[in-house]
């Protein structure tokens, strides 16, 4: 596996996790907000972008109304996704701060499954930018589970006198 010592060769990777964490968090709940939102006024949208009568909006509105019970459930598992991203954000914060390694691999699990989502949409949408985001977010994991690895490995070996047992 790819380990990295330092995230952009500069950054401590302790410093770049809790950066990140607190990033995503608050991106995580942006998102949720934004995208919860737009799913309460999906109905009120539709009838916004056909009343415009240009063709761009009535393109828009007619995917939307044909495929809205795919994207609706597109979006309520991105949703999810998020709030398990927030959740684990805060937990990578909290096991950097505290050196719990074991919090961290919530993070690692639940961005692997947002890395997966994101994969399946630049293919499916055939975005440039999707993709650059997509090998970005790797890259962050990469950080993260290196990370996590040093973590381990030192928890582990000093663990009997981290809690206070003395080797005799």
């Amino acid at each position: 596996m790819i380990k990295v010592q330092k995230c952009c060769m500069c950054v401590r990777l302790s410093t770049f996790s809790i950066v990140l964490g607190c990033t995503y968090s608050f991106l995580s709940i942006t998102i949720v907000l934004i995208i919860g939102s737009f799913l309460l006024n999906y109905d009120n949208l539709m009838s916004s972008f056909y009343e415009k009568e240009d063709f761009d909006s009535v393109r828009i509105a007619t995917f939307l109304e044909k495929w809205k019970n795919v994207v609706v459930t597109i979006l309520i598992i991105y949703i999810s996704l998020q709030a398990l991203s927030f959740m684990s954000s805060l937990a990578l914060v909290c096991g950097t701060i505290h050196n719990r390694p074991k919090l961290i691999i919530s993070w690692l699990v639940i961005q692997s499954f947002i890395i997966l989502f994101w994969i399946f949409a630049s293919f499916a949408t055939n975005d440039f930018y999707m993709l650059l985001y997509t090998l970005l977010t790797i890259y962050f994991w990469v950080c993260i589970y290196s990370l996590y690895t040093n973590m381990n490995l030192h928890f582990y070996r000093y663990s009997d006198s981290f809690y206070g047992i003395q080797n005799v």
